[in-house]
């Protein structure tokens, strides 16, 4: 099973997906409804994220300090070194750039530099430079391994907000007041928490929010 800071580190409509089709059993039609694309789509975008989750589980554990430690006694220089880090934790050289305050240009520089001019020319075989060596070359090698797609960025990053209008009242667990924790029961949205956001004369409302959608569930009262 993959671990949970993999799948964190997914693109957020696939973590969704992953949840819904996986975790909750629902099929991938129904999960396209769900989250407003295609049935094409999500088949596509399952398969993406079980690829990203397969490659990561042959990617060797490391953290922070050991690369550090390790380009570091390669004679590494520290931007290369930071560049690194942050690109193993990020797997986006966009994100490095932000937090770096400089070009990706500049990012991609630094990364192949300790990449090709250090690491790879590392011939010791304790376990952390093997590590450090084969984690950071594999990650390299495939850029952009957990960045979402260019056609399915969109202009915002931001969960897409959603209502979707019930003609009727579901069946639902908890209680009906404003901030409560509701569960849907039944229907399309079944196994789905929210909380209750509105409680007015002719209107009910939860909010369901997903790591790629936030869905307003409302009925007539």
């Amino acid at each position: 099973m993959p671990n949970n800071e993999d799948i964190d580190r997914l693109p957020a409509m696939e973590r969704d997906i992953l949840r819904l089709h996986m975790t909750l059993r629902k099929s991938q039609t129904e999960v396209a409804k769900i989250l407003g694309v295609s049935q094409p789509t999500v088949n596509y975008r399952y398969k993406r994220a079980r690829e990203r989750l397969e490659f990561m589980e042959k990617v060797p554990s490391v953290t922070a300090e050991e690369i550090r430690e390790v380009l570091h006694v390669l004679g590494a220089r520290d931007t290369d070194i930071e560049a690194m880090v942050l690109y193993v934790e990020t797997s986006s050289q966009s994100e490095v750039a932000r937090r770096m305050s400089t070009s990706q240009g500049a990012v991609r520089h630094w990364i192949l530099r300790a990449l090709v001019n250090h690491l790879q020319n590392d011939m010791r075989e304790d376990d952390k430079h093997k590590r450090v060596r084969t984690a950071c070359g594999m990650l390299v090698g495939k850029p952009g391994i957990f960045n979402e797609p260019v056609k399915y960025q969109g202009k915002s990053k931001d969960p897409r907000v959603v209502e979707q209008r019930l003609s009727a009242m579901p069946k639902v667990q908890g209680r009906f007041l404003v901030g409560e924790r509701m569960l849907v029961l039944d229907g399309l949205y079944g196994q789905l928490e929210g909380t209750v956001t509105a409680i007015e004369e002719g209107r009910m409302a939860i909010l369901i929010e997903m790591n790629s959608q936030r869905i307003t569930l409302s009925w007539p009262r």
